[in-house]
């Protein structure tokens, strides 16, 4: 009975260990998909501790990028932010300012729109996600891009198969592995004490004739099955946790493309 007290602090405990997690957002490690071939998802990093001036430093080593890129001298860089704003749980990034650099070569300038998405900063550097146009296409289609850290279904299905699976998928390393650890612990006490009384029940039939012998393996088998049946608790109340979890909680950063958008000249 002991351990069910402290079932729902050890749930309460795994929630905030989870969001005071520090999570990184998805585009880190895996650049999103672009909706079509007039433009290509890139992260520069720009060493910096403040952010406005590493805002103001992002034209310049997204054009070094670009000359590198498209083997190409003179590359001036138009970036246009999208500011941040809510829709629902939903944040919506929409076009807010310009930040122009122009870059002087001797064979003049190439003109490109940079979409500055979304940014992360730690310590001293700042990653910026950004949407750059393909040299190839004379007009680049920027597709809509939601910022959102909610997960539906399509994310966060693994919770069905396996308690803190959705989690991890969400980056919630820490709080998916406890709840792992959690049920991989009720799980093993499950088995160990049904196995435990099964042995005790085998010894009664045994014994059947020592009544004292009776009563004392019938007590442990008898408090065996309690136990059983609070490890059967604990180990559904993570399950069923670990499933709402993975819906309602947010996770890691990341980016939604909508083919939506409206062609710009550069």
């Amino acid at each position: 009975m002991r351990l069910s007290r402290y079932l729902f602090p050890i749930l309460l405990c795994i929630s905030f260990l989870g969001q005071a997690q520090e999570r990184k957002p998805m585009w880190l490690k895996k650049t999103p998909v672009p909706g079509n071939a007039s433009y290509q998802f890139q992260v520069f990093q720009v060493p910096s501790s403040n952010l406005l001036m590493a805002k103001k430093q992002l034209p310049d080593v997204a054009s070094y990028y670009m000359e590198r890129q498209y083997n190409v001298r003179g590359v001036t860089v138009e970036t246009f932010e999208l500011s941040e704003s809510y829709s629902g749980n939903k944040k919506v990034s929409k076009q807010a300012e310009n930040i122009r650099d122009t870059v002087y070569t001797e064979s003049g300038s190439v003109s490109v729109k940079l979409r500055l998405v979304d940014e992360y900063q730690d310590m001293n550097k700042v990653w910026f996600l950004c949407a750059i146009p393909s040299y190839k296409y004379p007009i680049v289609n920027y597709d809509n891009m939601v910022v959102t850290s909610k997960y539906g279904f399509k994310q966060v299905w693994p919770s069905f198969i396996v308690p803190g699976a959705g989690q991890m998928v969400k980056g919630d390393w820490l709080k998916g592995g406890l709840m792992m650890g959690g049920a991989t612990l009720f799980a093993g006490g499950i088995a160990l004490t049904e196995c435990t009384r099964q042995v005790y029940l085998g010894k009664i039939s045994q014994q059947s004739r020592n009544e004292e012998a009776v009563k004392i393996y019938a007590n442990r088998a008898s408090n065996l099955a309690i136990g059983r049946n609070i490890c059967i608790g604990g180990l559904c109340a993570v399950y069923i946790y670990s499933i709402i979890d993975a819906f309602v909680a947010p996770g890691a950063r990341r980016v939604e493309v909508i083919p939506n958008g409206v062609a710009v000249n550069f």
